[in-house]
């Protein structure tokens, strides 16, 4: 979850504002409140998945598991907004969009690792995913804004 999120704000600081007028404060709301919708769609998915699957709500180990997923979001959206905060106009996007993509790709680089990978493969896995990230960044600045 904390992933999807974390590429999902990438993708919205590309419509940020570039503007001095839009103030580091609301740059910082526009990604908490884009995080929240997808906490809060993801929670949604979730609930009538488990009905859908199991008939019933989540209960025990899901609940934890949705707990923690909903936790590592708003941490990526805290990682996501603090430098916004700091950091003035683009400087602050720029920050926060270099720390979501260290962030993936070291997850990237720890989950290869955890397969019989060497560290190069590993290291070459992490640039691809950065390099897949960027493509669907790119992707996503054909879209109108």
């Amino acid at each position: 979850m904390a992933l999807y999120v974390g590429l999902s704000l990438l993708a919205v600081m590309l419509v940020l504002p570039e503007d001095q007028a839009a103030g580091r404060w609301s740059r910082a709301g526009t990604l908490a409140l884009a995080s929240l919708g997808l906490l809060l769609a993801h929670i949604t998915a979730s609930q009538i998945s488990a009905r859908l699957v199991d008939g019933r709500r989540f209960k025990g180990d899901r609940a934890v598991v949705l707990g923690a997923q909903v936790l590592a979001g708003i941490g990526i959206t805290l990682v996501a907004a603090i430098p916004v905060v700091i950091l003035s106009g683009p400087d602050g996007v720029l920050a926060s969009e270099l720390l979501l993509l260290g962030l993936i790709a070291s997850v990237a680089y720890t989950a290869a690792r955890r397969s019989p990978a060497s560290r190069v493969r590993s290291v070459a896995y992490s640039v691809l995913i950065v390099l897949v990230c960027i493509g669907v960044l790119w992707v996503k600045s054909l879209a109108a804004h």
